[in-house]
């Protein structure tokens, strides 16, 4: 297909969730506004993909808690506080310190984005993070069953149930431009995380 227009997904979003239920709810009479409102209810800013989108709701069909969308997760500080190293994730259990990477065709498309892939994770697991890589192969029926059992795994080894995990939907509304980076701070193994948004709240 076409590729997408510059700034128009991840942190540089077309419009808000908040712009584009007032634009549903204007239009109330208009065949398919119904499913266009549960359509909303699924929506998280900063996401970065369609199938990254699928993955998240596949999970939570499961009865999985929902993971965090698209933080960054610092993975050193100066002694001043300021960030010296951080790390994207796709999405995130910030309690249980598990990140799961969707790797579209571009993360295999040169040696050299795959060593910045592997170079990733191993921060990432150096800081205590366990690193779940996944590609369309994922979304095949023994791809997924795989999948879900190393993730249903790794939350029960971690200690970490549904209640415990930050629940996208119920964090609070950003106001207008709420795709503001969320920064998720890794500790060391054994203590906690500590969760912020530079500029304000974050929804998810």
């Amino acid at each position: 297909g076409a590729p997408r227009p510059p700034l128009a997904f991840g942190e540089n979003p077309l419009a808000t969730v908040e712009e584009l239920r007032a634009v549903v709810d204007e239009r109330s009479n208009v065949a398919g506004v119904p499913l266009l409102r549960e359509a909303l209810e699924h929506l998280r800013p900063r996401s970065d993909s369609p199938r990254e989108t699928r993955l998240r709701r596949w999970i939570v069909r499961e009865g999985l808690p929902e993971p965090l969308v698209n933080p960054q997760i610092v993975l050193e500080v100066d002694a001043r506080g300021r960030v010296v190293d951080s790390a994207p994730v796709d999405l995130v259990y910030d309690r249980a310190r598990i990140a799961v990477q969707y790797e579209g065709a571009h993360h295999f498309s040169s040696p050299e984005q795959v060593r910045r892939d592997m170079r990733r994770d191993e921060r990432l697991r150096a800081a205590g993070w366990e690193v779940l890589r996944v590609d369309k192969d994922v979304f095949t029926p023994q791809g997924w069953a795989r999948f879900v059992r190393r993730l249903r795994s790794l939350l029960a080894l971690r200690g970490v149930n549904r209640g415990q995990v930050l629940q996208a939907g119920r964090r609070p509304r950003s106001r207008r431009g709420g795709t503001r980076a969320q920064i998720i701070h890794a500790s060391a193994p054994g203590a906690g995380t500590a969760v912020h948004a530079m500029g304000g709240p974050v929804e998810g």
